[in-house]
């Protein structure tokens, strides 16, 4: 009644926790002296739950690193023509594929996809940066970081925030604000000027991707 826990009781007058327990258990405990001795538990098993805590991070660290190295080992070098393979999925998944589209066209919300590809598409494909057509979409409950948002994928890419195309704001705002309301950067479009051919010619490497996959 005082806030002592049972642990503390059964150590104050030797006696086995179970004991301490059963000529407990009827005791009205009141809300002061649970808070009580919920504050005292907290207060001597602080040390033990952070060093709890780093045990699993410091495991969770070791677990990235050790996959990582077995990553490193499965793939070896890194070669052109697997660069030219993984931007080819990336279009598959994310980018415009029907035959009516007027060209390259891929977007994402992922900072690492979309860097990806705008390197893979300088890099691989050797296109020029003149000849690629950047724009921002975010929800139109972000307009006023409109600014903010746009310096993020500028500095990503290195993409000067004069050569964006218009910001497509989609007019569905969300019903509530969200915790991570300041780390939304919205979608990323990457088009290519003329570039009915490229699309076309990467449609043709799906294919032929498609036509090998075993039965």
């Amino acid at each position: 009644m005082k806030g002592m826990s049972l642990f503390e009781l059964s150590k104050k007058y030797r006696l086995a926790k179970s004991t301490v327990s059963l000529w407990c258990k009827n005791i009205e405990i009141s809300q002061d002296a649970k808070k009580l001795i919920q504050e005292k538990w907290l207060k001597s098993t602080a040390a033990a739950r952070r060093r709890g805590v780093q045990k699993n991070k410091d495991k969770r660290i070791e677990s990235i690193e050790k996959e990582y190295i077995q990553a490193q080992n499965l793939l070896g070098n890194i070669t052109s023509r697997d660069l030219l393979i993984i931007g080819i999925g990336l279009y598959w998944a994310e980018g415009s594929k029907k035959e009516t589209g007027s060209g390259f066209s891929f977007i994402n919300s992922d900072p690492l996809m979309v860097k990806m590809m705008y390197e893979w598409l300088l890099s691989i494909m050797g296109m020029k940066r003149e000849q690629l057509i950047v724009n921002l979409a975010i929800n139109i409950s972000h307009k006023e970081r409109e600014d903010e948002i746009l310096k993020f994928w500028s500095n990503l890419l290195d993409f000067p925030v004069r050569d964006f195309g218009n910001t497509t704001f989609i007019k569905t705002p969300y019903a509530r604000v969200y915790d991570n309301h300041p780390a939304y950067f919205g979608m990323l479009r990457i088009k290519v000027k003329s570039s009915s051919w490229l699309r076309r010619r990467i449609l043709g490497m799906i294919k032929i991707f498609a036509d090998h996959m075993p039965a």
